[in-house]
């Protein structure tokens, strides 16, 4: 019962959450809005960082650095959706996209998802 109820409050987080981008949307232009959004999280996350061990070699620099090209590339994509059709269609379009990447992880590396 609780995985139900956890599954309806992340639906209406998530509806609310793409009712609020696409507010801001209509009073601000939308790919400047990416810069001070990623800072804010910043600010919300970098306070718990020295609770954290950190490992670091080069290969995980490249992967942070390969994710963070990544991230920028998918929020201009998804900050244009925003600007440009409904929010519903747009929270749509995110529930939907981590499906063709599990799909290629399920094909490249079997035994991974089971």
């Amino acid at each position: 019962m609780t995985d139900v109820l956890f599954g309806l409050l992340s639906a209406v987080a998530n509806a609310i959450g793409g009712e609020l981008s696409k507010g801001l949307t209509l009073r601000f232009p939308a790919r400047q809005l990416i810069g001070p959004l990623f800072f804010l999280n910043a600010l919300l996350v970098v306070p718990a960082a020295p609770f954290v061990d950190w490992t670091w070699s080069p290969q995980i620099v490249v992967l942070h650095l390969i994710s963070v090209g990544l991230l920028v590339m998918s929020s201009l994509a998804i900050w244009d959706l925003y600007d440009h059709g409904s929010a519903a269609a747009t929270v749509t379009a995110q529930s939907i996209s981590p499906l063709p990447a599990a799909m290629a992880v399920a094909l490249l590396l079997p035994g991974t998802l089971e």
